[in-house]
């Protein structure tokens, strides 16, 4: 792996942790519409409510909000099963970000080391990593499934960075939320921020094609 740039300049990070919901890929409408016609199906008719209640939150969120009206004997995790099995059935509508597949593919040229870290469980992840088409250029991926407490807790970038082979200090998160991007600087990760990441601070850019010069000088 090299260090340095074309003009031989030391990168200022050896190693990329990103963040994939939002960040990566524009997951949150396919999200929106597996809960609406999941929910639907069990006689839970959520079409009329805001498209932002639900934004952000967590799957067991949602269940404790949502149990009440739940078939008796439904369990949560089926519920969730059913979820994931029909976000994966629509996966293949998903469409990377503008600048996602593209940025990726220049810091892996360059020899930056590159790791997915989502608090997606892991099919979930596997399915919108499969949508994306960057599996070889990861080293690997860490999903909500692979730690004990998903973001805001620093562990999924901790163990993105060993991951890495990499120390926290050397590689930069990109997150698109303020719990990831608190997630990251607890980890002690510098991080660049788009969108409502921007209210924790970090290096904020405007878009992912903002990354390149950021990282790589250039």
């Amino acid at each position: 792996m090299t260090s340095q740039t074309p003009d031989t300049q030391p990168l200022r990070f050896k190693g990329i942790a990103w963040d994939v919901d939002g960040t990566l890929v524009d997951s949150e409408p396919l999200h929106h519409e597996v809960l609406i016609s999941v929910c639907l199906d069990l006689g839970v008719d959520l079409r009329n409510e805001a498209e932002d209640r639900f934004l952000g939150l967590s799957q067991d969120e949602i269940w404790g909000m949502l149990a009440p009206a739940m078939p008796p004997g439904l369990t949560r995790e089926a519920w969730k099963n059913r979820l994931i099995d029909s976000y994966i059935a629509g996966s293949g509508t998903l469409k990377p970000l503008p600048g996602a597949v593209e940025v990726i593919r220049r810091f892996a040229e360059a020899g930056l080391r590159q790791v997915a870290v989502s608090n997606a469980g892991r099919r979930v992840l596997n399915a919108n990593i499969a949508a994306l088409g960057i599996r070889d250029l990861l080293v690997g991926t860490i999903s909500v499934d692979d730690v004990t407490e998903g973001k805001p807790a620093p562990e999924p970038y901790r163990k993105g960075a060993a991951l890495l082979d990499l120390t926290v200090r050397e590689v930069l998160a990109v997150e698109d939320s303020g719990t990831g991007a608190r997630a990251a600087k607890a980890a002690g990760m510098q991080v660049a921020t788009l969108g409502v990441a921007q209210s924790v601070g970090g290096l904020p850019i405007a878009k992912l094609d903002d990354l390149p010069a950021l990282v790589l000088g250039h």
